[in-house]
């Protein structure tokens, strides 16, 4: 959950720094937009971004350690079924966690981002009026020339959401290629368990005269005595 909550914060971060500089080109065209946004009120703009450039580039980091972890118990349970298909024991694995289906969640959040998003940019520029000595204009920035904010960022959450589930389709798929091949090993380990229980030879069951052996109650020999 807390990787989920982090994962949707940085989605609308990144989000809204995109979404904030398409809009401010599409007013003002890339001249106009790139005075505005590296000017004195939007110079956090830079640093933001680098920012999120790394934050993002941490994510791919912690996504591609857990899809070799993925991999690598893929490949150990490859092993285990070719080892339990020939008959030797094998190690039965874990069947990793389930993924929710993503198609079902896609609109949902694209719309939760994009609404997100433009509640981070409504209050975005809110203090950039503030920092210019302004009054803030609460929603009536979304109302002027930057009507269309709310379109964008929105154009922007649906992107990053297509981006996320096709990510996430691939660590689904890969999942539930493990968790087939564990269910097939842990079927083909009880099949062999009831073999061997099975062909085992029974015991059978002794006397205490034949498990202590006959030889103990005869009579010892005579001890010669001395002459």
């Amino acid at each position: 959950m807390r990787t989920g909550g982090a994962l949707a914060a940085l989605l609308a971060l990144v989000g809204v720094w995109i979404g904030h500089t398409l809009e401010y080109i599409r007013v003002w065209g890339a001249d106009g937009a790139s005075a505005t946004l590296f000017g004195f009120v939007h110079a956090y703009m830079v640093p933001a971004g680098a920012a999120l450039v790394v934050a993002a580039m941490l994510c791919g980091r912690g996504l591609n350690r857990a899809w070799l972890r993925l991999g690598q118990r893929l490949d150990a349970a490859g092993v285990g079924l070719r080892r339990a298909l020939r008959g030797t024991p094998a190690v039965v694995l874990d069947a990793p966690e389930p993924v929710p289906s993503l198609p079902s969640r896609l609109v949902g959040m694209t719309l939760a981002l994009g609404v997100f998003q433009t509640l981070l940019y409504v209050g975005q520029e809110n203090l950039e009026m503030i920092v210019r000595g302004r009054p803030a204009p609460g929603i009536a920035t979304v109302t002027g020339v930057h009507w269309a904010a709310p379109l964008v960022q929105l154009a922007v959450a649906g992107v990053l959401a297509l981006v996320t589930f096709a990510i996430g389709r691939r660590f689904r798929s890969r999942i539930e290629t493990i968790a087939t091949r564990v269910r097939l090993l842990r079927a083909l380990s009880r099949r062999h368990s009831r073999l061997i229980t099975r062909t085992s030879p029974r015991r059978i069951a002794l006397t205490p005269l034949a498990q202590l052996g006959v030889h103990l109650w005869r009579r010892p020999p005579p001890i010669p005595l001395p002459v």
